[in-house]
């Protein structure tokens, strides 16, 4: 066909049932070929390749295909090698099988022939696998998340899957690497199988391997179709964890509002249902989320519920994260000595329940509270206690946080070249794969380090980049606290006009928040929450660009002291509450 196009070749060819009838030329066709060597295989052989094409990943492993088939590892694996010398099927590293492309078409097409599977052994067979990732999955997550609160045994406990053996932390996580794409896809198979139980018990098992990673979006599609089968079920704890867990994932990926309709959703199932655990969840789930959108008042009641219901309930993991997001909300009011205390509680239970990477972001939470009472020293060690404990290779943008306040600190205590060596990885680390909530704290941090060090127009040019995420989202702190450092730049620039549209921009966000512009709570009557705001607008969007004129008053060099006129909110360092974690 000369006249066809690339795209329309790549269009035919995009539809796998209709792909093999496109490669034909006369009587040469793939098709044809591939049905040459399935013929020539044993009928026991044959069935087997047309239920391992029913696997909805590309690539997989003797055990799940094992529980495919319905046999042994040991069984599953004499049959994998026979279609790999039939050429049917490809051998890759670590003991994964793929078939290509158009040999899996042709596998399914088989499959669904009349004279194929029957369509309650192609869904049996699906089962199964949906099945033995639920029980995998399972053992993984209590090798990489203890603590977690159990589940009721669902219909495919008992079964006879076997599993890979993932004694440790390091096995556990890299068989999650391997099977990431294909867990995605078993849920999306469960879901439409109509294996609802299956569908959430995985869901919720793989939710907590995507947020460690910061696979967010993964994470929230697959959360989308938990829910929807949750909703089928109509099972009230289900849909609770489903809808608490999607909110986690619209946390992370700063959709604040609709997290917080399915939080509220959540808690009140949690409340009519009597389950204490899931409404604490739930309540910190809303005190992070109010927290985002500068309801701090709220946030913090919110918060303060769901502790009381931990320390009840003695559920002291829920308890530490909860109490490390207290922590952050107490320091964005200025309350530092209850944010310190918060946050040491935190590391105790932490320690306790042995979690480093919850250690690690107490121990965080401790060092912002330090910086908040004037003590860079203090904050550094706590700094290099949360480095000690974290895995740089699970969650960078927890490792670039730290950088970024260690940046801060030294700068504050005279070491000016290891700050600046400290900032710019922290730059480098939230530059590829974190979320927004954790790049906008990262850039005004680093922007604030880099005013200090007399380097105005790249201080401008962070909190520019910051001010433009925290607004695509509505996260007013770090809305706040960029424009209150393009302020200070503009200023030190010689834009005294455009710095005072800045600041007075700025003071609106921080009194919206129930904040004074030097960052401490204001007195409100009764302490009932300053009146919600409506979508976050600033004034005009900020954008970059240099503005003329000198520089104003005296600049700081690294590792030098500073002026009393650099003190106030644009001291006050700090992350956001990014703790929450699945259900």
């Amino acid at each position: 066909r000369p006249l066809w196009a690339v795209r329309d070749l790549v269009e035919r060819l995009r539809d796998e049932d209709a792909r093999l009838d496109e490669l034909t030329a006369g009587d040469r066709s793939v098709a044809v070929v591939l049905s040459l060597s399935f013929r020539a295989l044993a009928p026991g052989t044959r069935l087997a390749f047309q239920t391992l094409g029913l696997h909805p990943a590309r690539d997989f492993d003797v055990h799940s295909a094992a529980a495919l088939l319905g046999t042994g590892p040991r069984q599953a694996e004499t049959v994998l090698e026979q279609l790999v010398d039939a050429h049917l099927l490809q051998p890759h590293d670590c003991g994964f099988y793929a078939f290509h492309d158009l040999v899996r078409s042709f596998a399914r097409r088989t499959a669904g022939a009349p004279d194929g599977m029957a369509p309650d052994e192609r869904h049996a067979a699906l089962r199964r696998l949906v099945g033995y990732y639920c029980v995998a999955t399972d053992q993984a997550c209590e090798v990489l998340f203890p603590g977690r609160v159990p589940l009721p045994a669902g219909p495919w406990e008992g079964t006879d899957a076997r599993t890979p053996a993932l004694l440790n932390c390091d096995r556990a996580l890299a068989w999650f690497d391997q099977e990431h794409y294909a867990l995605l896809e078993t849920v999306a198979a469960g879901h439409r199988l109509g294996a609802h139980p299956q569908t959430v018990h995985l869901a919720r098992n793989t939710s907590f391997y995507l947020n460690l990673r910061g696979n967010f979006e993964d994470f929230h599609r697959m959360g989308t179709l938990a829910l929807a089968s949750a909703r089928v079920l109509a099972d009230p704890k289900g849909l609770r964890i489903s809808l608490s867990n999607l909110a986690v994932a619209d946390w992370k990926l700063g959709r604040f509002g609709e997290g917080i309709r399915m939080a509220q959703e959540g808690l009140e199932i949690a409340r009519r249902i009597g389950d204490p655990a899931g409404e604490g969840f739930c309540l910190d789930l809303l005190g992070l989320l109010h927290s985002a959108l500068g309801h701090l008042a709220q946030a913090r009641r919110n918060l303060e519920q769901g502790i009381r219901l931990h320390r009840s309930t003695g559920y002291d993991r829920q308890l530490a994260e909860a109490l490390s997001n207290l922590s952050t909300v107490q320091s964005w009011q200025g309350c530092h000595e209850e944010a310190a205390a918060s946050a040491e509680e935190a590391i105790r239970l932490n320690r306790k329940l042995d979690i480093p990477e919850h250690e690690a972001v107490a121990y965080t939470d401790l060092a912002v509270a330090h910086m908040g009472l004037d003590d860079p020293a203090g904050a550094l060690d706590c700094l290099r206690r949360a480095r000690e404990l974290l895995d740089g290779t699970r969650m960078p943008e927890n490792v670039a946080l730290v950088l970024a306040l260690s940046a801060a600190a030294r700068q504050r205590c005279g070491d000016g070249e290891r700050a600046r060596q400290d900032a710019e990885r922290a730059l480098s680390l939230v530059g590829c794969k974190a979320t927004v909530l954790r790049q906008a704290a990262v850039e005004n941090i680093v922007g604030r380090f880099h005013h200090h060090r007399g380097d105005h127009r790249r201080a401008r040019e962070l909190h520019e980049r910051a001010c433009e995420r925290a607004l695509s989202i509505e996260y007013r702190m770090e809305a706040a606290r960029a424009l209150h450092g393009m302020a200070e730049a503009e200023e030190a620039l010689g834009d005294p006009v455009r710095a005072a549209r800045r600041r007075r921009q700025a003071e609106e966000l921080f009194t919206l928040m129930g904040l004074t512009p030097d960052g401490t709570r204001r007195a409100e009557p009764g302490g009932s929450a300053p009146h919600q705001p409506g979508p976050l607008v600033a004034g005009d969007h900020p954008v970059a660009g240099a503005a003329a004129g000198g520089v104003r008053g005296e600049t700081v060099a690294d590792g030098e002291g500073r002026g009393e006129e650099e003190t106030g909110e644009s001291e006050r360092q700090g992350g956001e509450p990014d703790h929450g974690v699945p259900s």
